[in-house]
């Protein structure tokens, strides 16, 4: 389980089950929020909402990756589990469409 700790700039990687055991703090300045699993690729994606983008890492290997960047204010991501692509939607007044980042153009680490 990811958690993202928006105040102190990292995300945490657990384990519940018995109990609550950290397994990784990953360090994720600019406000992380978001967070989305590709259990094929082993990546979370986080978004940092201060600086527009989201940060691939590999939490067996608590680093990120690479920035990449995305809409303004990016709030919520997921992944479609078919084609691995990521979905980033961002905070608006009046909505807006999803950012779509295919494979092709994602880190590969």
């Amino acid at each position: 389980m990811a958690f993202a700790d928006t105040d102190g700039g990292a995300v945490f990687v657990e384990h519940i089950d018995p109990q609550i055991t950290q397994l990784a703090r990953i360090e994720a300045p600019d406000n992380p929020y978001g967070l989305a699993h590709n259990v094929g690729r082993t990546r979370l994606y986080v978004t940092l909402t201060a600086s527009n983008l989201i940060d691939p890492s590999e939490p067996a290997k608590p680093r990120m990756l690479s920035d990449v960047p995305t809409v303004q204010q990016p709030n919520s991501v997921a992944v479609e589990p078919r084609s691995g692509a990521v979905l980033i939607t961002r905070r608006s007044p009046g909505g807006g469409l999803p950012q779509i980042l295919t494979e092709d153009v994602l880190p590969t680490g």
